[in-house]
């Protein structure tokens, strides 16, 4: 996972922060589950983001949740062919064309 500092993103540097922390965490646990649970969590998610998304933002009760439920359809996204860019990071779980992390360790 790295950040995409050229991608056209308006959130906030705290999002991004917290993505690098807790998407690597997520997508661990995502390894671990069969394909019930990945879905299940995948449904999780999706409600979360589309009932709560303005609480992850804005925060209020529920935030926590909202903000967790983001991080883990990220992770599921992460394990699409070519992973998933947004809000400023690139996650996927392996290498691919075009891949920002591995641009990145090109230019070391």
């Amino acid at each position: 996972m790295v950040l995409t500092p050229d991608s056209k993103t308006s959130a906030p540097y705290i999002w991004q922060e917290f993505l690098l922390g807790f998407l690597p965490l997520c997508i661990a646990d995502l390894r671990a589950k069969s394909p019930a649970e990945f879905e299940t969590i995948r449904k999780r998610s999706l409600e979360q983001i589309a009932s709560h998304g303005d609480v992850a933002q804005f925060g209020g009760k529920g935030s926590k949740e909202a903000r967790v439920g983001i991080a883990q359809g990220l992770a599921v996204l992460a394990f699409a062919e070519g992973g998933v860019t947004a809000l400023g990071i690139h996650a996927c779980i392996k290498a691919h064309e075009g891949c920002p992390g591995n641009m990145e360790k090109e230019n070391r």
